[in-house]
């Protein structure tokens, strides 16, 4: 899976290579960074239509997606896309 940054309408994904990592992982696992979507495109499912593109992708070319939240209400968010917490403070998410 290549790293960048995926569009869908107004929202962005960036998909990077973790860097708390060690390097023999690092063609497996994708971090998610910098899920955004404009105040004014807000509500009308642009985020989860990226997510799930990407969850697809990643299921596509074998790759375990990593993402770290800091709310709760986010926690459950990701948690509708597959996205499964496996650390605490930070949370840390991921989807296998």
């Amino acid at each position: 899976m290549t790293c960048g940054t995926r569009r869908f309408g107004a929202a962005s994904l960036l998909v990077a290579m973790p860097t708390a990592l060690p390097d023999r992982m690092h063609s497996k696992v994708r971090e998610i960074h910098a899920v955004h979507v404009p105040e004014a495109s807000r509500g009308q499912g642009l985020a989860s239509e990226l997510l799930n593109r990407t969850v697809r992708e990643a299921k596509l070319k074998r790759t375990l997606l990593m993402l770290t939240v800091d709310e709760d209400s986010l926690e459950h968010f990701y948690a509708r896309f597959g996205f499964r917490a496996i650390q605490r403070d930070p949370i840390l998410m991921v989807h296998p």
